[in-house]
């Protein structure tokens, strides 16, 4: 997939309440030509993503008031089309797994490299990225299925007013 010069990979949103963390990520990100936004909270991160048009998530697990998993579920209920990366410094499969239910394409646990880092945003980019296009497609199958339904029964229906004024 070629890029398009000047344009961003995508927008990526960093939830954590680690100052520290989010500029190393947001560093290591923007230089991979991704747009990234920074948020320290649940709430921030509402609303950002009702302000912004953000590609993907990368949510810190454990944050105060709210957890990453509740705003992935809460986001995920309101189907708003955003891709989720989980991190979380605890290393833990049931969180991972809990994780993976409500959405998330990734789970990393802190710390990790700036490679793994672009790894599993790219990954979870292009899952993303297909699962719409798919579910696109889907609509527009469907949306033509119905359209010739429509059509084969109006073609039916002259056929059935033809042969009716021919027996009269």
């Amino acid at each position: 997939m070629s890029e398009v010069p000047g344009k961003a990979r995508g927008t990526i949103l960093i939830v954590d309440d680690d100052e520290q963390f989010r500029e190393v990520t947001t560093r290591a990100l923007e230089g991979a030509g991704y747009r990234c936004l920074e948020v320290n909270s649940v709430v921030g991160a509402r609303a950002l993503i009702r302000d912004e048009e953000i590609d993907l998530l990368v949510c810190e697990v454990n944050l105060p008031v709210e957890s990453g998993l509740e705003l992935i579920a809460d986001l995920d209920s309101h189907d708003v089309g955003i891709g989720f990366v989980m991190v979380s410094g605890e290393d833990s499969a049931d969180i991972a797994a809990v994780a993976t239910e409500r959405g998330a394409y990734g789970y990393l646990v802190k710390p990790f490299s700036s490679n793994q880092l672009l790894i599993a945003i790219a990954n979870a980019l292009h899952h993303f990225r297909l699962e719409k296009e798919t579910l696109k497609y889907g609509q527009h199958l469907e949306a033509l299925v119905k359209r010739r339904t429509k059509e084969l029964a109006g073609l039916v229906e002259e056929l059935h007013n033809s042969r009716d004024e021919r027996l009269s």
